[in-house]
């Protein structure tokens, strides 16, 4: 073979290696990209995911906080009352304090003579009575039930209790006579009061 030949067919050869280690080196290139571009799109995906949940988070950080202003407030409210009455005689069933000295909360109602509690509780609760001209019996009730009594006369008796209450539990004061008395009340002489003293979350 002429060696010119030989020479012409070489260079090819070389030129032809030549382009086959550029397409692999291309074709390469183009793998780390497409790896690379892959590798950015599930970057992103992450970041979506992340502000999602970033979102969430700050979104529930925020129900929580306003759960506890919430529940600050509701803890800081101040239940408590102090009423007196006058009758001319002494009633038949509950006694209604008509005159209300205080009544944080509104929680006792001077027309119907009842404590109905509007959260849970410990509550602290007083009544005294006195009669110039004779006794009664007087008894503090929760939900139809005596929680303690007094033989009220002359002397004025005080009866406490510290009750348990749930929303919705009333607490009043009543007597049990028969029938409607002639006695009089010492008009300083009675009252009935309550508080809570602490509520239960």
């Amino acid at each position: 073979m002429d060696p010119r030949l030989r020479e012409l067919e070489n260079v090819t050869n070389n030129l032809e290696e030549s382009d086959k280690s550029q397409n692999l080196h291309l074709a390469t290139i183009d793998a780390i990209n497409t790896a690379q571009a892959n590798q950015i799109g599930d970057l992103e995906v992450a970041d979506g995911v992340l502000q999602a949940d970033i979102g969430d988070l700050e979104n529930a950080d925020t129900v929580f906080e306003q759960r506890v202003v919430n529940m600050e407030s509701t803890l800081n409210v101040t239940i408590g009352f102090h009423a007196k009455t006058t009758p001319s005689e002494i009633p038949l069933g509950t006694i209604i304090y008509s005159e209300v000295l205080s009544n944080a909360g509104n929680r006792y109602s001077s027309t119907s003579g009842l404590f109905t509690a509007d959260r849970p509780g410990l509550y602290h609760f007083t009544m005294y009575w006195s009669f110039w001209n004779g006794l009664v019996p007087v008894y503090l009730v929760k939900n139809g039930v005596n929680q303690c009594h007094s033989a009220a006369g002359v002397v004025s008796p005080t009866c406490s209790v510290v009750l348990e209450l749930v929303p919705g539990d009333e607490v009043y004061v009543m007597t049990r006579l028969d029938q409607p008395s002639d006695l009089v009340v010492c008009p300083q002489c009675n009252g009935f009061s309550g508080f809570l003293i602490t509520q239960y979350v």
